[in-house]
């Protein structure tokens, strides 16, 4: 087959990677100025199925992805046709599948494997809300990018509500991760998807797939029968907590499963913070066995005993031998005050895991919401509140959400307010490089030259940047509410220079802005690439979605390693 050496307009570069029916290009859009990347399906293979499926799923594929904007979902552009070939413009991402890594033996820690599940989870939920259902959730279709950020790919099987691509009896998918009302073509939702994610949750767990037999057939079959061994058997570093995880996601019927990728999500939360949770540990090889409301707490120490009845609240001591002074404690009365210790510092660390899990559980809600810029302050009584921004929509949504799954448990809300939409194209482009509340901090920083960030008419506009903990080029820019972005710095070509690491930059000193209108809440972001990001300094003024076009091209170009912070300003008259 001749190579391809350009499509449509875009410039093909080089080949991605071949299937059965297509191939995959990197390719290059000289209009924009843009690196694509380019699925094709010739249609010599088209005309050997008359029934025209594989066709019908290629374009199903567009329609699937054009109803899917969400940071971990590769973005679909476009569909067209030409010569003897049908193919889909999409992103393209710079990374590798999950798939190599595991076919690899590469072993994910906990953490990893953690926030890769999370991510997948939050795309299923997504698109599952958009009435859309994968059905092929496999490794080869995860994407992986720095920093274990993902993208899930390949809708071309998706179900989509009220579509008649596919009918009941026919078998859809790859038989490893196929649920088991995919392997018997019955009728399939949305928790297909939930059985296909915990296959992945389990390959990455273990480094093993839980149903792999020598033929397909041997495959479906124990898809169908049997019951995985539980992880934490394969491995002594793999909590038990996590084998109910599995379980779950697993069952063979539907209704026994997860019934919500957020449902899925949030349990995964709870049993990841079980695991990770250190034994407690007691003085003098003490043994601690946690009671119910009523039952007796037993503490051993030293080979001593002692009961304490918490009905009661006596306690049963042998009686002191007469030859021993009284002049020291009793060996019970040492042991009373251990389990009193024991009892308070147990005490204290459920409470420290009830609030880490509370945050997390709020973590995981907070991802639902698309275009949001939110903070989450926790203060010293464990109480939890947000600030920030939301869409207006989002606002009541958000209230429900927290009353729903915290009740009693207020989470204060009240300092979150409604912004302008016309910033979600910059959170998009942005929000795989942030690093707010992230273990991986690079130590970029940006604080405002003013306290609560207000400004009025005519005054200067600065901000404080520290610079991360490697040499890279710096980039401060503000968002306007009219569609055009101001760029802060920089903006002399003696200033496109490489900083040095933790360096401490004033934005706005020696060549001040002043604000004006229009008014509103509006975004300044700020940038630090270890290369430069264009090969010219960019015009001063210039409107923001030209601007993201080819900010997003440069950022996911090779050998970039990049890392972003954003923050809000509030500008009015006076």
């Amino acid at each position: 087959m001749q190579q391809l050496e350009s499509i449509s307009r875009y410039k093909i570069e080089k080949i991605l990677g071949r299937g059965a029916v297509g191939t995959v290009y990197k390719a290059y859009d000289p209009v924009i100025n843009q690196t694509v990347a380019i699925k094709v399906i010739h249609k010599q293979l088209l005309e050997q199925d008359d029934s025209g499926e594989q066709l019908k799923r290629f374009r199903n594929e567009v329609l699937a992805g054009r109803r899917l904007k969400h940071s971990n979902i590769v973005s679909i552009y476009e569909y067209g046709e030409e010569r003897d070939i049908a193919f889909i413009i999409m992103e393209f991402i710079e990374g590798r599948q999950l798939k190599d890594f595991l076919d690899e033996k590469f072993k994910f820690d906990l953490d990893t494997t953690h926030k890769i599940m999370q991510q997948l989870l939050a795309a299923l939920g997504y698109a599952h809300k958009q009435g859309v259902v994968h059905r092929d959730i496999k490794p080869a279709n995860i994407m992986v990018m720095p920093n274990w950020q993902i993208q899930v790919a390949d809708f071309g099987i998706a179900k989509i509500e009220s579509s008649s691509i596919t009918q009941t009896g026919m078998i859809m998918g790859t038989p490893n991760y196929m649920s088991p009302e995919q392997c018997l073509g019955e009728r399939i939702d949305h928790r297909a998807d939930i059985f296909s994610a915990g296959v992945v949750f389990y390959h990455l767990l273990t480094g093993k797939r839980p149903f792999e037999a020598e033929t397909m057939m041997g495959t479906l079959q124990q898809v169908l029968q049997l019951i995985p061994i539980n992880p934490s058997k394969l491995s002594q570093h793999i909590s038990p907590s996590l084998d109910r995880i599995i379980g779950q996601a697993l069952a063979k019927r539907p209704d026994d499963r997860f019934q919500s990728a957020n449902e899925f999500s949030e349990a995964l939360t709870l049993a990841m913070d079980a695991a990770h949770s250190p034994p407690l540990e007691t003085a003098d090889d003490a043994t601690v066995i946690m009671p119910s409301a009523l039952e007796t707490v037993r503490i051993t120490a030293n080979n001593a005993a002692a009961t304490v009845d918490k009905t009661t609240n006596t306690k049963a001591t042998k009686k002191p031998e007469l030859a021993k002074t009284n002049s020291k404690p009793s060996k019970n009365k040492w042991i009373g005050l251990i389990s009193i210790g024991l009892m308070a510092f147990i005490g204290i660390g459920f409470y420290i895991v009830h609030i880490r899990s509370k945050e997390k559980l709020l973590d995981n809600l907070l991802t639902k919401y698309q275009c949001a810029f939110l903070v989450k302050d926790t203060n010293s009584d464990g109480n939890i509140s947000l600030r920030g921004y939301l869409q207006e929509p989002d606002l009541q949504n958000l209230q429900n959400d927290l009353t729903q799954r915290f009740g009693k448990q207020k989470i204060d809300y009240h300092a979150v307010q409604a912004w302008n939409s016309a910033f979600c194209n910059v959170i998009d482009v942005l929000s795989p490089l942030k690093t707010t509340n992230d273990k991986n901090d690079m130590g970029l920083k940006v604080n405002s030259g003013k306290d609560d960030n207000r400004y009025v008419t005519k005054e200067r506009l600065k901000m404080n940047v520290i610079m991360p903990n490697y040499r890279s080029y710096l980039y401060v820019d503000y968002f306007q509410l009219d569609g055009h972005v101001f760029h802060m710095f920089p903006r002399k070509q003696e200033q496109a220079i490489i900083n040095e690491a933790n360096t401490k930059i004033l934005i706005g000193q020696s060549e001040p802005f002043e604000v004006y209108e229009p008014y509103g809440v509006e975004m300044v972001t700020v940038i630090a690439s270890s290369v430069p990001l264009f090969k010219t300094l960019r015009n001063e003024d210039e409107l923001t979605e030209s601007y993201l076009t080819d900010l997003k091209g440069a950022i996911q170009s090779e050998n970039v390693m990049a890392t972003a912070q954003y923050l809000t300003i509030e500008t009015s008259p006076q």
